[in-house]
């Protein structure tokens, strides 16, 4: 009798961990649903594809982080430094997922930790333009203009080098460009 009992908690053990397993190995796809919803501007039905697979797989830093990005889109921003906040701590060198914290705390006036998390983007990834350009705008929030024109110029020269500037970013560019030689003296 007990080696059938044992044999029978081993095959339900077995069951449970071969379910888990299953259940992990989807949640990449729902991962990817989720993106298809968001190439398609369906915010709502992404999140609902980013919950299933954090609910199958809580180790999903990239559901964590993309699910954050639209609550953060949707000014839904507690959720999002929630979410956010949770993809760090899965990957802590997820330099996106600082960004985006970083936004939702600037969204909620909380310009220190914007600050803070956008030192830590750009120190993941320095040629993250958008990076230097919302933490310059953060700096300008606090009066700190010589912090933010520099952060503006690096940006500036962040595109320059490795993207290649649009129409649109041309004269801001140049005109960022042009004021370095004022910060020098």
């Amino acid at each position: 009798m007990k080696a059938r009992f044992k044999t029978m908690i081993f095959v339900s053990t077995a069951l449970l961990a071969s379910s888990v397993l299953a259940c992990a190995d989807e949640a990449p796809h729902h991962v990817s649903q989720g993106a298809t919803y968001m190439e398609q501007g369906q915010q709502d039905e992404a999140i609902v594809e980013y919950s299933k697979a954090i609910e199958l797989d809580p180790n999903q830093a990239v559901a964590y982080y993309k699910r954050g990005g639209l609550y953060s889109a949707k000014g839904q921003y507690d959720l999002a430094i929630a979410d956010l906040s949770k993809a760090i701590k899965l990957d802590p060198a997820m330099a996106a997922a600082y960004y985006e914290r970083a936004i939702a705390y600037g969204n909620t006036g909380q310009v220190d930790l914007s600050i803070a998390d956008l030192d830590k983007a750009i120190e993941l990834d320095p040629d993250l333009a958008s990076a230097y350009s919302n933490r310059g705008a953060a700096y300008l929030n606090k009066g700190q203009y010589g912090l933010a024109v520099s952060d503006r110029a690096r940006q500036s020269v962040s595109i320059l080098i490795w993207q290649k500037p649009t129409t649109k970013e041309v004269p801001s560019i140049a005109l960022t460009v042009s004021m370095i030689p004022l910060l020098l003296t």
